[in-house]
C-alpha cells in the first residue's frame, strides 16, 4: 500500500531551515523540497520517463522565486504530459530551442546582419543606413521577423514622416523591404 504524505503548507516551506546535512520535504506525487546545507531551498519531482522507463530528478526552481503553488502546478503540467506519453524534458529542451530561435531571429538581429553584409559602399551611405535601421528599431527591433506587420512598418515610416524626414521615411520602407526580403530568401534556401 501506498505510503500517505500529508501536503506541505506555505509556513512549513517558509520555516524550513539548514541542518547539517540537505534533506527534503515531500509534499506528494513526486514534488518535493530539498533543502541543502547551505540553506537553499529548491523544488524537485521525481518522475519515470514514458519511453525508457528511467527514474527521473529534475529541478523546477528555488524558493521563493518559485512558489509551492507555482511548483503545483508544474507538476501538474508534468504529469500531463506524462499521461500523453511525452517526456517533459523534451519538451521543455524543445521550447528553450524555439525561444533561442526567435530571440536571434528578430529584426533587429537581422537587419544587422544585413548590414554588415553592405561593405562596398561609401561610408557615409552606411553612416546614413545605420541611422535609418536605428529609427526602424526603436519600433521593430525587438518584433520576430515573421511578426511584423505592414502596420508595424508604416507606424515606423510615419515617425520619420512627422518629423519631417520624408526621403528618410521612404528609405526606412525600402530597408524594411531588402531585410524581409533576405529573411524569405534565407528560410526558402533552410527549407529547398
Amino acid at each position: 500500500m501506498a505510503k500517505t504524505v500529508k501536503p506541505l503548507t506555505n509556513t512549513q516551506v517558509d520555516k524550513a531551515k539548514p541542518l547539517d546535512k540537505p534533506y527534503t520535504l515531500t509534499d506528494g506525487g513526486g514534488l518535493y523540497l530539498h533543502i541543502s546545507k547551505a540553506g537553499t531551498k529548491a523544488w524537485r519531482i521525481d518522475y519515470t520517463t514514458p519511453i525508457t522507463r528511467k527514474r527521473v530528478t529534475v529541478t523546477l526552481g528555488q524558493y521563493p522565486e518559485i512558489t509551492l503553488a507555482a511548483a503545483r502546478q508544474m507538476q501538474t503540467d508534468i504529469k500531463y504530459h506524462l499521461a500523453n506519453g511525452d517526456d517533459p524534458r523534451d519538451i521543455k529542451r524543445d521550447e528553450e530551442c524555439k525561444q533561442l530561435l526567435e530571440s536571434k531571429n528578430t529584426f533587429a538581429m537581422v537587419a544587422e546582419e544585413y548590414m554588415s553584409r553592405k561593405t562596398h559602399i561609401a561610408p557615409s551611405t552606411i553612416k546614413n543606413n545605420y541611422r535609418q535601421m536605428k529609427r526602424l528599431n526603436a519600433y521593430l527591433g525587438i518584433m520576430p521577423i515573421t511578426d511584423i506587420k505592414p502596420m508595424d512598418v508604416l507606424e515606423a515610416c510615419r515617425s520619420a514622416e512627422a518629423q519631417g524626414y520624408i526621403e528618410t521615411a521612404v528609405k526606412m520602407r525600402i530597408k524594411v523591404h531588402y531585410v524581409l526580403t533576405i529573411t524569405i530568401i534565407s528560410n526558402k534556401n533552410i527549407a529547398d
